[in-house]
């Protein structure tokens, strides 16, 4: 699959888990309809009288969990939902670290092969061992070979902060990158490489961390970093659109290399 086909999948789940936030969230509300409701769905889950049963609903939802289920009005406390907000920062950036490898991966050849001795600075600081050099004669494709050693330059590099994104693109010749997403975004550089960097630490922070507050940050009832869904859906939208842009810049500066190739290697 193409690169930006991955990353749609991979991002869904962080959007996924937003819109779960919202059917989950919001406080259960008596009305008239609610005890018609919950028997009708007892009857539907044959569940006996004496069984105890949870319920909640809102505008949006109506749940009703046997007891096997094993929830209780806790399961659902706003400390337990934001859960999965902090998974939906760490999806979205997983998807942005791969769509990242994976157009380096789809380009490097085509930057590295018609660009040679002048391939960018950043293409020909990547390293290989003497080994990788050696393993190049025994592979039927050496192409493909070589490709895997520059790809282990990656293997300790974070694609999903604005310095690990530029350096991607670097290596891929294209300059003063974050200008020109911002031009495609309509949107200041400097603001984009901001958000970026927000989420990515904050995903740091969730990952290896627990997301437990450092000195100074606001907490909340479970000892851990405020949370809310604004906060994480603008991050995680604006992590869409810079991989959108990204996307157009990248492939049209590959489509003019190609294009530059095929002109040279005819004339």
């Amino acid at each position: 699959m193409k690169p930006l086909t991955v990353f749609q999948h991979n991002f869904a789940a962080a959007e996924n888990l937003i819109r779960l936030y919202d059917l989950l969230s919001g406080p259960t509300v008596e009305d008239g309809g609610t005890k018609a409701v919950i028997e009708a769905a007892k009857k539907h889950l044959e569940i006996l009288d004496g069984e105890q049963i949870f319920y909640l609903h809102n505008d949006r939802i109506f749940l009703v969990a046997r007891e096997a289920a094993q929830v209780s009005a806790n399961f659902f406390h706003e400390h337990n939902l934001t859960s999965l907000l902090r998974q939906a920062v760490v999806a979205a950036c997983s998807a942005l670290d791969a769509y990242f490898n994976d157009k380096f991966r789809e380009n490097v050849l085509t930057v590295l092969l018609a660009k040679k001795r002048y391939a960018p600075t950043k293409l020909r600081e990547l390293q290989m061992s003497f080994d990788d050099y050696l393993s190049l004669d025994s592979w039927a494709n050496p192409e493909e070979r070589l490709q895997q050693i520059l790809e282990k330059n990656l293997e300790r590099k974070t694609l999903s902060n604005a310095n690990g994104i530029a350096e991607i693109a670097e290596i891929l010749g294209i300059k003063d990158f974050w200008n020109k997403v911002g031009h495609e975004c309509g949107e200041k550089p400097g603001d984009l490489m901001q958000i970026i960097n927000d989420i990515a630490a904050r995903r740091n922070d969730i990952v290896h961390r627990a997301d437990r507050p450092k000195e100074q940050q606001e907490i909340n009832g479970s000892g851990l970093q405020v949370i809310n869904r604004a906060w994480v859906n603008h991050r995680v939208q604006i992590v869409k659109t810079v991989v959108l842009a990204s996307e157009k810049i990248i492939d049209a500066e590959m489509n003019a290399l190609k294009a530059q190739t095929e002109s040279t290697s005819e004339s």
